[in-house]
């Protein structure tokens, strides 16, 4: 298992505190990837405008890689650490989602071979 971090920041001052934060909480997104998996972050943060002085001015991107599937969010925030958040919730949901999908699945066709051993054969559909 391997998670390479590409970080891009701008129109903001680069951090190691910003980096680490960055970091922290998307290592709270990567337990929902399987193990085995090389995975790709790809970060972008940024000030999207420099003339205005407060509202949503700050906004953080990121895609996820792994095993041929894609996931990408992009937030605004009035607060670089605030977009940060957003993201690595709106990533949180997205891949729990995928996940649980693939779970039923995989419990639909166990299912049905139990159903297929036993002689019954498939449930139908009523």
């Amino acid at each position: 298992m391997s998670k390479t971090f590409k970080v891009k920041m701008t129109g903001i001052e680069s951090t190691p505190k910003l980096e680490k934060y960055v970091e922290t909480k998307l290592n709270a997104v990567h337990r929902l990837i399987p193990k085995s998996a090389a995975v790709v972050y790809d970060v972008e943060l940024a000030r999207a405008t420099k003339h205005h002085k407060s509202g949503k001015i700050f906004k953080a991107s990121v895609n996820i890689a792994y095993d041929g599937t894609m996931y990408r969010a992009a937030e605004s925030s009035e607060t670089i650490e605030g977009a940060i958040d957003m993201v690595k919730d709106e990533l949180w949901s997205e891949i729990s989602k995928k996940r649980g999908k693939e779970l039923v699945k995989k419990r639909k066709g166990s299912r049905a071979i139990k159903e297929m051993a036993k002689g019954a054969g498939p449930k139908k559909k009523r």
